[in-house]
C-alpha cells in the first residue's frame, strides 16, 4: 500500500516537472525595456511586465447533423421492447434445422482436418478431431430424431 502511494507521488512529481519544463516562454509583443547599469548597494525590485497572449476566437462546437427522418430524442415507442414471439413447434423445428445445417458443415470441416492431419503425420491432432467428429455426429443423430418427431407431431395436428 505504501509502495503504491510512493509510486503515485513520484508519477505526479515527474508529470509536474515535465509540464513545467516543456512550456516554452511565450513571445512578448513589446520589446523589453533596457536594463539600467549596475548600481552599488541594494537593487530595487521591479515587477515583470504583463504578458499578453492572443488566442484565436473560440467557435462553439457544432452538434452532429441528424438524418432528416431522425428525431433528437427517442420516443417511448422506440424504447419499448417488443414482446417475445411464442415458441411454436414450427419455430422450434426451424431452429433445430438450422442447428443441423451448422453441424453438417462442422462435420465436413472436421473430416477434412482429420485427413490433413493424417497426411502431415500429426496423430494427436487427428485423434482430437476424431473425438469432436464423433460427438458432432452423435448430436446430429439426436437432432434428426427430434426433427422427425416434430414433423410427425406437426402432421398429426
Amino acid at each position: 500500500m505504501l509502495g503504491a502511494a510512493i509510486a503515485v507521488a513520484v508519477a505526479f512529481g515527474l508529470t509536474y516537472r515535465w509540464n513545467s519544463s516543456s512550456q516554452a516562454p511565450l513571445p512578448q509583443e513589446e520589446t523589453p525595456a533596457p536594463k539600467p547599469p549596475p548600481q552599488e548597494g541594494p537593487t530595487p525590485v521591479t515587477p515583470p511586465a504583463p504578458i499578453t497572449v492572443k488566442h484565436p476566437p473560440e467557435t462553439p462546437p457544432s452538434a452532429p447533423e441528424l438524418p432528416p427522418n431522425a428525431s433528437p430524442t427517442p420516443s417511448e415507442e422506440d424504447l419499448a421492447i417488443p414482446p417475445e414471439a411464442p415458441q411454436t413447434v414450427e419455430w422450434k423445428l426451424g431452429k433445430t434445422e438450422l442447428i443441423l445445417d451448422s453441424l453438417g458443415k462442422r462435420v465436413q470441416r472436421l473430416e477434412k482436418e482429420i485427413q490433413e492431419a493424417e497426411a502431415r503425420g500429426d496423430r494427436e491432432t487427428a485423434r482430437r478431431q476424431r473425438i469432436l467428429l464423433d460427438r458432432s455426429r452423435q448430436r446430429m443423430a439426436e437432432l434428426e430424431r427430434d426433427v422427425a418427431a416434430m414433423k410427425a407431431d406437426g402432421g398429426a395436428r
